[in-house]
């Protein structure tokens, strides 16, 4: 239940095509650290919701940005694979790209590990994981094989998870502008949201 940090991934390129108002992430994305777009000209990212990229679209007015709403949608599917469920995650943009750009973007995300399939398969974990890993699955197999959550194994996993935590604890947290900085923006923007608010005491 821990967002653990070695999962991070990246940073990786994006690029962007001309009049498709969205990028495809990678195969693994799991969570979102930060996007940037490091041009020769940077540009803003500021990360919305799909609401707000839907009115955008809809809109006749074009806020005054230089750079990109944008926000992540996780309900695709993959039309060639619909039997592996939602494996498509989709970068939403506004205003659509005119022109292709490679590598536009760069991106740093949480990874979703992979699920292990084959016994050929290997957890991607990092080595000082090894031991819990497999104390874990030895309690997990207790578990469903004898009916036992508290079995030795599970014990001993559960001594050793603080250190793990810890461990994890010290690796740097996050990547990218942080928020708050004068740029790009990074926190979640709404450009419906009025700007000239009157004096109240006139």
């Amino acid at each position: 239940m821990r967002s653990w940090r070695w999962r991070r991934g990246g940073p990786v390129t994006l690029s962007l095509v001309a009049d498709q108002p969205y990028v495809e992430l990678p195969q693994d994305f799991g969570e979102i650290e930060s996007l940037t777009y490091p041009g020769t000209l940077s540009r803003a990212m500021i990360a919305t919701t799909m609401e707000v990229i839907e009115r955008l679209r809809a809109s006749s007015t074009i806020p005054d940005v230089y750079g990109y709403y944008y926000a992540i949608n996780s309900g695709s599917l993959d039309e060639a694979a619909r039997e592996a469920g939602l494996t498509v995650n989709l970068l939403e943009l506004y205003p659509t790209p005119s022109a292709d750009v490679a590598d536009a973007l760069s991106l740093a995300y949480m990874r979703q590990v992979d699920e292990l399939v084959d016994d050929t398969d290997i957890p991607q974990i990092p080595p000082w994981m090894d031991y819990a890993f497999l104390l874990l699955v030895r309690a997990m197999a207790a578990d469903l094989e004898d009916d036992d959550p508290n079995s030795a194994s599970m014990q001993a996993f559960t001594r050793v998870l603080p250190n793990l935590i810890q461990r994890d604890s010290s690796t740097q947290r996050k990547l990218g502008v942080m928020s708050g900085g004068l740029f790009p923006r990074s926190t979640i923007g709404d450009p419906f949201y009025p700007t000239n608010i009157g004096d109240p005491t006139g």
